[in-house]
């Protein structure tokens, strides 16, 4: 009975045993599912650059009072745009051997014509003498004034002298052309000018015909 106790007590152990060294097999481990890549994003459209204006803007001309171009030109241009003012040119040539200039003058009108000097009468003393000719009486010029472009002073001997380099005077005389449908004059007639002025012996001068 004894040895039965034993024997049984030993089998139960080698089966105990026997469980505890079998390996078991691990349980398999679940793969995580792959997720997909997402889409590329689109690449953004670049905006529409307009396309830059190479053009240069044309000049405006200033408008006057009664909605017309004050635009003045010479006459030598080319073409005389719409509206525009075209000036008289006048110049003054020097007098060889004298101290004094000669007027040449070309008028945008027919029928009008300057002539005249400007002249060194003493010391500091000029005088601008001549005359108009005109076939309209539309046409009336004004007052002539003398401008220094350089400094001036006067001297002790009570003279006008210029401090700087700069020895220009500028004339200006108010010529306005008369309107090209101008009655005409059966015979044209001649308006005289005669303008004393103080100025510098050395002067270099020049003159303009302003419109106004």
């Amino acid at each position: 009975m004894k040895n039965m106790l034993i024997l049984a007590v030993s089998v139960a152990c080698c089966v105990i045993f026997a469980g505890g060294c079998i390996p078991s097999t691990p349980p398999a481990e679940e793969e995580a599912p792959v997720q997909p890549a997402p889409p590329p994003a689109p690449e953004p459209t670049p905006a529409a650059v307009p396309a830059a204006d190479t053009a240069a803007p044309a000049p405006e001309a200033a408008e006057g009072e009664d909605g017309k171009s004050n635009l003045q030109i010479s006459l030598d241009s080319d073409t005389i745009p719409e509206g525009a003012i075209p000036l008289p040119i006048v110049s003054l040539v020097p007098i060889e051997g004298a101290k004094g200039y000669r007027i040449q003058s070309r008028f945008p009108v027919e029928g009008l014509s300057m002539e005249g000097t400007v002249m060194l009468t003493g010391p500091g003393k000029w005088v601008l003498s001549g005359q108009f000719s005109s076939n309209t009486d539309a046409f009336a010029p004004g007052q002539p004034t003398v401008q220094a472009l350089g400094a001036t002073e006067k001297g002790e001997d009570g003279l006008l002298k210029f401090t700087g380099a700069d020895r220009g005077m500028m004339i200006f005389f108010p010529a306005p052309m008369p309107p090209a449908d101008a009655p005409k004059l059966p015979q044209p007639k001649t308006i005289p000018f005669n303008f004393d002025f103080e100025a510098p012996d050395d002067a270099a001068f020049n003159i303009m015909l302003t419109p106004f």
